[in-house]
């Protein structure tokens, strides 16, 4: 027997600095602040929901938290409707002096362009849109 599971419901992310992360998630990137619970915020851009937690979140605390030598995220990816908006978002990110890969064309076996970035913490991002 198999437990079905359906989308990814939130993912959480330890942050540096909550209000610099919400900052970012929010100004850049379309999401909106929903929820604060103590020292997290609960952001959702409608499909998918962040929580940011800080890094000395001591509910958070365990001997096994993730660090860099460990398995756990290597990246968050997020999609978009189409390669404009990778242009808009290549746009917005030099605005606000974020660095940036070029829009990268994954070919058309899988039929993305993809943009790389990181957030605040080095969380590495990407912006996926399918062929139109």
């Amino acid at each position: 027997m198999q437990l079905l599971t359906g989308s990814v419901h939130h993912v959480t992310l330890r942050v540096h600095n909550v209000s610099r992360s919400t900052d970012f998630y929010t100004d850049l990137l379309g999401f909106k602040h929903s929820l604060s619970l103590g020292a997290r915020v609960l952001l959702s851009n409608g499909s998918a929901m962040l929580v940011l937690t800080p890094l000395d979140d001591p509910e958070m605390a365990s001997p096994t938290s993730p660090d860099e030598s460990r398995a756990g995220i290597e990246r968050l990816s997020f999609r978009v409707g189409s390669y404009r908006e990778l242009e808009q978002a290549v746009c917005l990110m030099d605005e606000h002096g974020v660095p940036h890969s070029e829009v990268t064309d994954w070919g058309a076996d899988l039929g993305l362009y993809v943009l790389a970035l990181r957030d605040p913490d080095s969380i590495q991002l990407e912006l996926m849109a399918p062929y139109s």
